[in-house]
């Protein structure tokens, strides 16, 4: 969800598609500051860690199948956070 904090959740939207790489390296740079900040809290002796996002509405879906798998599914799997 910081990715969509900073650029704005439209423009977010957008840039999936009409901005890949800008969107990629912006995902890549929240990620590493989120893993940062969790290493940082463990360190200062938190038991949890929670951190959140959102990939739906109540009507479905943000975005397609094909730009979960390409923008959020690696990044999920880096951080630990998807068991497939």
């Amino acid at each position: 969800m910081w990715s969509a904090y900073l650029a704005g959740m439209d423009n977010l939207l957008v840039n999936f598609l009409l901005e890949p790489e800008f969107t990629h390296k912006l995902m890549d740079k929240v990620l590493d500051v989120n893993i940062e900040i969790a290493r940082n809290a463990l360190r200062s002796g938190a038991d949890i860690i929670v951190l959140g996002d959102d990939y739906a509405s109540n009507n479905g879906p943000l975005f397609s199948p094909t730009v979960f798998k390409e923008f959020i599914l690696p990044r999920l799997k880096k951080n630990g956070r998807c068991y497939s």
